[in-house]
């Protein structure tokens, strides 16, 4: 007998769950229970379906952990600092450069402030970008395209700001700070700009600052300069640029959404540049320059150098080059035009005359040839030769500037007259007297530092030329004459020197024979006005010539100034001596004017040397210039102290 609570499964197959008819058939006791798959009791889900979307939701937790891993763990710290960097942000602080001085404590150079507009591109691609551009143009009354090609210039993701523009006016950066408050990625700081106080008179020396270019990028690169900062491009402002920069210090700042600061974190103090001192005195060079520019307009010239030098030290007293310029212009956006003007000028405004210019010398030269005669030993104190006009030599003739000659001349004689015939002879022979020739020449040249730099403390400087045999045959492939040796004995022919170079050769005439390197700086101040630092004199050469040569053509100096060709500066109220040149160019131009000269005669404190580019005689238009600058350092200053 049949359990009635036992279910029972009919034999007959059950047929596929997807097809319409399928029927389950059951048995509940007796009873047949007969049941429509569609519309009564079915399976609920597929298992197949079930794991497919276990397997999904497996597949999406492992990629969500994988990522989690690769972003909290291997490069937790990189995406953290990432983080970091739109809230927290490293400014630099900018150190204040180094003020430039005078040897009477006056100021040359100095620091006014200066404001900017910069942009950060990281906050400003960010933001409303073009709102920004047309409001900053019409503040700065600048074309937005002139800005848009600024931002190019650096990564759309960069947080080092670019410098859009500067030396804005005090007023106009005040409404542009307020209103620029909201504008993402928009700063307005201020920085310092420099101020020459004397422009023109001392701006070769001084030289000036400009903005990074491509040629300083290495500068960048290496960290030691920002893309906005400004150095020294020439003079005194580049030779001393790492002393004069100082050392910028930073802070670390909480920005906003906007990139604004917040809140200081930390902060390094920056290292101000050490200021220094120069051995200029300012008045003696204005007085300088006034009295060169003088004569040269008395001549419708344009062109002239000076240098004034301490023989005992080779301290730059003064240095002059004319023409000159304002280098206030070069840290001045409205100054275009007159940089144009400059940079156009022919005569070359930018071109330092007084240390670059190499020019033929002219009679100046002599007095190292009457040194390396008395040397070498052909003549002594008391030769002599008779000038009656000039020497010839076959064809060739080889005058004296005197219309039948100047007689019997000796050494101290040919200095103070200038007189070529005795030159002649000393230096190339005459008949049965053999000269000292062209290699001696050179030889002697190069002892006094005549064919090379003086060592001065300035980027750029010439070099000087003296000729030789060898350099005629192979650069003009001729045969050195006699003519040759007789023009390299009276500073003409292919000679070239630097005023500068002439100043050091004269400085070693009067001090005994020391070859001193040219000196602009005086002392170093770090930090407070008590910390100073002098600069000790750079001796180069010591004795190069024995004292008793030196004295017999320091005498023939002090004649030219008693009897000779700088017999104006006899007026004065210090003794002092010299020697006049006139060194001719070629061509139809006039010859330059020289004069070298030293004051007071018996302990010299200065050497001054004058160049009046094609000024015809030195001693007509040259020798006034030293005159002015003797009378006002040993005389009129004193009156003006008292």
């Amino acid at each position: 007998m049949n359990d009635p609570f036992v279910i029972k499964e009919d034999n007959k197959k059950i047929k596929d769950k997807k097809l319409d008819n399928t029927y389950s058939k059951f048995y509940v006791g007796e009873s047949e229970l007969s049941v429509n798959a569609r519309d009564g009791i079915r399976r609920m889900f597929d298992s197949k379906k079930v794991n497919y979307l276990l397997w999904f939701f497996f597949f999406i937790i492992i990629l969500f952990v994988s990522r989690l891993t690769y972003l909290q763990i291997l490069n937790g710290d990189y995406y953290l600092s990432l983080a970091e960097g739109n809230r927290v942000r490293i400014k630099p602080i900018k150190a204040v450069r180094g003020i430039i001085y005078d040897s009477k404590n006056n100021i040359l150079v100095r620091n006014e402030p200066s404001f900017l507009l910069q942009i950060v591109p990281a906050d400003f691609y960010a933001s409303d970008q073009e709102n920004i551009l047309d409001k900053s143009a019409e503040f700065l009354g600048i074309s937005k395209d002139e800005i848009v090609k600024k931002l190019e210039s650096q990564s759309k993701y960069s947080y080092q700001p670019i410098l859009i523009e500067d030396n804005i006016p005090y007023q106009q950066a005040l409404d542009l700070k307020v209103t620029s408050n909201l504008w993402a990625g928009v700063e307005v700081d201020v920085s310092a700009k420099r101020k020459y106080e004397y422009d023109r008179y001392i701006s070769h020396v001084l030289g000036y600052t400009g903005k990074i270019t491509e040629n300083d990028m290495d500068l960048v690169t290496s960290g030691q300069y920002l893309l906005n900062d400004y150095l020294g491009k020439s003079g005194i402002e580049q030779f001393y640029e790492k002393q004069l920069k100082g050392i910028d210090g930073k802070k670390q700042i909480e920005v906003n959404a906007l990139g604004k600061e917040q809140n200081v974190i930390s902060e390094i103090q920056p290292v101000k540049g050490e200021s220094l001192v120069l051995n200029i005195d300012i008045e003696l060079q204005k007085v300088f320059f006034d009295a060169i520019e003088g004569q040269l307009k008395k001549i419708r010239a344009t062109k002239g150098a000076g240098i004034i030098l301490n023989p005992n030290n080779g301290a730059v007293l003064a240095m002059v080059s004319i023409p000159s310029f304002n280098n206030n212009y070069f840290n001045n956006k409205s100054a275009s035009a007159e940089l144009l003007e400059i940079f156009q000028n022919q005569d070359q405004p930018l071109f330092f005359r007084a240390l670059q210019g190499e020019y033929p010398s002219g009679s100046i030269f002599k007095p190292m040839v009457a040194v390396a005669a008395l040397s070498e030993k052909i003549i002594d104190a008391n030769t002599s030769f008779l000038s009656s006009g000039g020497l010839r030599i076959s064809q060739w003739f080889f005058p004296d500037w005197k219309s039948g000659g100047h007689g019997v001349t000796n050494v101290t004689k040919a200095l103070a007259e200038s007189v070529n015939t005795f030159f002649y002879y000393i230096g190339g022979g005459y008949l049965d007297f053999t000269g000292i020739g062209i290699a001696k020449i050179v030889e002697f040249g190069k002892k006094f530092g005549l064919t090379k730099k003086t060592q001065i403390d300035f980027p750029v400087e010439g070099e000087g030329f003296l000729p030789s045999k060898q350099w005629k045959q192979d650069y003009k492939k001729e045969k050195w004459y006699i003519g040759d040796t007789y023009n390299a004995s009276i500073g003409q022919g292919d000679i070239l020197v630097t005023p500068l170079q002439m100043a050091v050769m004269y400085s070693a005439i009067v001090n005994g024979g020391d070859i001193y390197a040219p000196q602009f700086l005086k002392a170093k101040i770090s930090g407070n006005s008590e910390n100073i630092k002098y600069n000790n004199p750079k001796l180069l050469e010591e004795n190069i010539i024995d004292d008793e040569y030196l004295e017999i053509v320091k005498k023939g100096l002090g004649q030219a100034v008693t009897i000779g060709s700088a017999k104006y500066l006899s007026l004065l109220p210090v003794s002092s001596g010299g020697k006049t040149g006139t060194a001719q160019v070629g061509g139809d131009k006039m010859p330059h004017a020289w004069f070298a000269g030293f004051a007071p005669y018996d302990k010299p404190e200065i050497v001054i040397i004058v160049l009046i580019e094609n000024g015809e005689e030195g001693s007509r238009y040259a020798v006034p210039v030293a005159y002015d600058v003797f009378k006002w350092y040993f005389a009129d200053r004193n009156k003006n102290v008292e």
